[in-house]
Order: C-alpha cells, then sequence, then structure tokens
C-alpha cells in the first residue's frame, strides 16, 4: 500500500518504526521492562517517544 501511495504522491514520506523496533526478524515488545503497545497496532506514548529517538539517531530527520 506504501509504495503505491509514495507512486502516487511522490514527496510522500513514510516513517517506519520497525527500522528501530525489528533487527533479524525480531521486534522487540517491551523496553526497559515496559510493554511498547497501547493495544494490538499502536504504539504508547513511551514507546512513541523511544523510537523517535533512536530513528533520528540512526537515520536522521526525515522531514528536514
Amino acid at each position: 500500500m506504501f509504495d503505491q501511495l509514495q507512486k502516487e504522491f511522490p514527496t510522500l514520506v513514510v516513517i517506519d518504526p520497525k527500522k528501530v523496533q525489528c533487527e533479524n526478524s525480531y521486534c522487540i515488545t517491551a523496553l526497559d521492562g515496559a510493554p511498547l503497545y497501547r493495544d494490538v497496532g499502536h504504539l504508547n506514548d513511551f514507546a512513541s517517544y523511544k523510537f523517535g529517538q533512536e530513528y533520528l539517531r540512526k537515520f536522521g530527520n526525515p522531514l528536514n
């Protein structure tokens, strides 16, 4: 779906949290002893903040 959207909207920026959450087909579900999900498909505020920091550290700001 995202590939199709990027074809239709070339300036679309897709930020995938799996780039910092998952490694070698293994995705963490807790960080520093805290669960990362608010429900089955949505990150909680803590996870969003931590993954955001790590994403910026690894990949820089994709909105620049």
